[in-house]
């Protein structure tokens, strides 16, 4: 179903009017709660919202029933399944729940309201543990909803941090956590610019272009 859905358009609107009609959310929702045992079948479950959320906006409401539903009585707290997999052991699993995170945080007004305006702090230190995973997936997960949820705007206010004391790396991570331009910028000069902090390859730029410009070096 994966695979197909992310084949055709068509079969994105196929699987969401199915969804509604067969009335599956629970079974969705048991397909990722599955994820100690069977951790492929949770993760191709979030690639299918994830992907909904990307392409066919209009059916949001079901990522919203199945990710945002509070149904679970013994929940300690609002949306607890969800603040569960963006903070994931499984690489895979946490990099696609981010994504869909970020989407819902994004496009949904229930999510802004519930999640984005109430948890500020907790996404912040969420997205800042994901930001140094030694995990490439969960490192550019977290870039990704940085740079679309703009982190400045959900970064704690740099001088509460220092008025309650808080000196550590960990509240400076805004800092020191690039952005892609940041990173693109880089990897531009690095390639334009044939000196670098390397003493030695200068000095060899040097020596090369020290003598006399002839008229075609003009």
């Amino acid at each position: 179903v994966a695979f197909l859905v992310y084949t055709d358009e068509d079969f994105v609107t196929q699987l969401c009017d199915s969804v509604c009609v067969l009335q599956v959310f629970s079974i969705l929702q048991l397909f990722i709660k599955l994820d100690s045992v069977r951790s492929g079948l949770a993760a191709d479950t979030i690639a299918i919202l994830c992907h909904i959320m990307r392409t066919s906006p209009a059916n949001i409401n079901i990522v919203e029933e199945i990710l945002l539903d509070d149904n679970d009585k013994d929940a300690s707290e609002a949306h607890s399944e969800l603040w569960r997999l963006i903070s994931h052991h499984n690489p895979l699993i946490q990099s696609r729940s981010l994504r869909v995170f970020t989407y819902l945080c994004l496009k949904s007004e229930k999510a802004k309201t519930e999640i984005l305006n109430k948890s500020r702090s907790r996404i912040w230190k969420v997205l800042r543990r994901a930001a140094i995973s030694p995990e490439i997936v969960v490192r550019r997960a977290s870039t990704f909803a940085l740079d679309v949820l703009n982190y400045k705007s959900i970064a704690p206010d740099k001088s509460n941090s220092t008025a309650s004391g808080c000196q550590s790396q960990d509240c400076l991570v805004a800092s020191s956590i690039p952005n892609e331009s940041q990173e693109e910028s880089r990897k531009q000069r690095s390639v334009e610019s044939p000196f670098n902090e390397d003493a030695k390859t200068i000095a060899e730029f040097t020596s090369l272009h020290s003598g006399p410009l002839d008229d075609t070096s003009r």
